[in-house]
């Protein structure tokens, strides 16, 4: 069990994601294994109630009154979230928490996005020219329901470290309560239905080869399981910077036990190079907190392979 804190570069595409959904399971859209990422929060480590392990230090948020309006500067990017994720399979289990409130100054990023039916196309273009991070408070934040209670203080008021377990937080159809005890942001509170794992029947990739993306064909994704919430099709293009990166999110009923990447979707990743494909099962909402904005709660399941392993692969463009 260990508690670290978020990389810039991990908040700045999280940045991204929470434009077009509820952040997911970032980690997701690697290939690689999941590994834990440090960054520039410090703090104290302690213990939450039981089990994973969360930080200390005082439950108290920024100057003002509970919940005021939070002003920010026009060229601003608010990015709000409180993501968890629960693995079980083969080799183990664990879990993660991550969450922030922040203004970006001035917003890292620009995008453009266009919809192909359930799916989203983003050009992520990440501008070059410096840019600072305003954190907000909430309070300590909650999630009831699962395997054990977790339970986050912000260790200076308005950071919050990730809480991690080596143990599922949930496997799927636990009702997830998800609240924040209130500082410079009001009080919230709003419950999930957890996702299940899903079995990943198609694409299937060959051992140490990428798929491919053939021009002018689309990409079928299929699966077996049953699951709350949706199933999502992260393919993030190749990123060569400081060109511009193509996103493509889909998300598709998981009782379809299929989804698909149309040819004009894929045709739109606008650098040639390897990406990398992710599929997971999520829940997740946009809470509209008073004074403050969207927050994106979400909680996720990676896809599996039929050994049981976490599904991610490479794909050629």
């Amino acid at each position: 069990m260990r508690c670290i804190g978020p990389a810039l570069s991990a908040l700045i595409f999280c940045a991204c994601a929470c434009l077009l959904t509820a952040c997911g399971d970032d980690s997701s859209s690697s290939a690689s294994d999941d590994t834990g990422t440090t960054g520039d929060s410090t703090g104290d480590a302690g213990t939450g109630d039981t089990g994973g392990t969360a930080t200390t230090g005082d439950d108290t948020g920024t100057t003002g009154e509970t919940g005021e309006e939070i002003d920010s500067p026009a060229d601003s990017l608010r990015v709000s979230y409180i993501s968890a994720d629960s693995y079980s399979g083969l080799g183990g289990e664990n879990s993660t928490v991550t969450l922030g409130f922040y203004d970006e100054l001035p917003s890292p990023i620009s995008k453009t996005s266009e919809a192909f039916g359930a799916c989203t196309v983003e050009i992520v273009d990440f501008v070059t020219q410096d840019f600072s991070l305003e954190a907000h408070g909430a309070g300590t934040v909650r999630i009831e329901g699962g395997a054990e209670p977790v339970k986050i203080l912000s260790h200076d008021g308005t950071n919050y470290q990730h809480w991690t377990s080596e143990a599922a937080l949930y496997k799927g159809g636990e009702v997830l309560t998800f609240s924040a005890e209130g500082a410079a942001i009001a009080p919230f509170q709003t419950a999930l239905t957890a996702p299940a794992h899903i079995t990943i029947t198609e694409p299937v990739p060959i051992l140490g080869q990428p798929l491919k993306a053939e021009p002018g064909q689309a990409l079928k994704v299929a699966w077996e399981g049953v699951t709350a919430g949706k199933v999502r099709v992260r393919i993030s293009g190749p990123q060569n910077l400081p060109k511009p990166q193509t996103v493509i999110t889909c998300e598709f009923e998981p009782g379809g036990n299929e989804g698909t990447v149309s040819a004009e979707a894929l045709a739109k990743v606008v650098e040639p190079g390897t990406g990398t494909l992710a599929v997971d099962s999520v829940s997740a909402t946009a809470l509209d907190v008073p004074g403050w904005g969207v927050v994106n709660i979400s909680a996720g399941a990676r896809g599996l392979r039929k050994a049981g392993t976490p599904y991610a692969t490479t794909i050629q463009f």
